[in-house]
């Protein structure tokens, strides 16, 4: 149970982190 909650934070902040990715991205084209 403690292994699938650690998976999901992971996923979370895995997602968070290609969101920043992408803003960075955007703002640096301009």
């Amino acid at each position: 149970m403690g292994l699938s909650v650690i998976g999901i934070w992971m996923t979370v902040v895995d997602c968070q982190n290609h969101y920043r990715i992408i803003q960075w991205a955007e703002t640096s084209k301009q």
